[in-house]
């Protein structure tokens, strides 16, 4: 994956945050979001371990509908879908970058395949804090107030939680090969 700055990432995932907000109130996007870069991790197939990103997408496809408003129009919903993952495996660059910057930070985690310690240490309560209240924000400057709820609860229960498994499933597949397996806990 090419080093940028986490700052750079964020920025990159607030523009498809604010993409995904527009689609889930009707709204054109305001651009095009950008293609994820060519090592962004792919759904099918997966890149993670037992083909877990395949899983997640499966999930995604399964559990997105709930979210969308009845009126919704259907010819909307594969760009919906398609910009939801965009983001969700865009969390991928973020956590590549903390891992380029400090490599310590999971190198033991890694070496253990210990996804709990990994999903600690990449939990951030008010950074997604953050990520909510900046999509609700869009959604009440877009003056639909009542998609503010809506708009919360999808990326509260859906984006967070998924971007995060993204993470944990990529920083377990960019372990550098040949790296020893952990001894067994005592």
């Amino acid at each position: 994956m090419t080093p940028q700055s986490i700052e750079a990432v964020r920025a990159e995932l607030e523009v498809r945050d604010a993409g995904i907000v527009r689609l889930l109130l009707g709204l054109p996007p305001e651009t095009a979001p950008a293609p994820p870069p060519a090592d962004a991790p792919e759904g099918e197939g997966g890149r993670g371990p037992s083909g877990r990103l395949a899983e997640l997408r499966r999930e995604l496809d399964a559990a997105y509908g709930a979210f969308l408003p009845p009126d919704f129009p259907a010819a909307s919903a594969p760009a919906l879908r398609a910009s939801l993952w965009d983001r969700i495996a865009g969390g991928a660059r973020v956590v590549e970058a903390k891992r380029q910057a400090a490599p310590e930070l999971f190198a033991e985690a890694v070496r253990r395949a210990d996804r709990a310690v990994l999903l600690r240490q990449i939990t951030h309560p008010e950074v997604e804090r953050q990520v909510v209240r900046r999509a609700v924000r869009l959604a009440a400057r877009l003056q639909r107030p009542d998609a503010e709820p809506t708009v919360a609860a999808l990326f509260r229960d859906i984006v967070i939680p998924m971007t995060r498994a993204v993470q944990v499933e990529w920083l377990l597949a960019a372990a550098p090969a040949g790296l020893p397996p952990a001894e067994a806990p005592p």
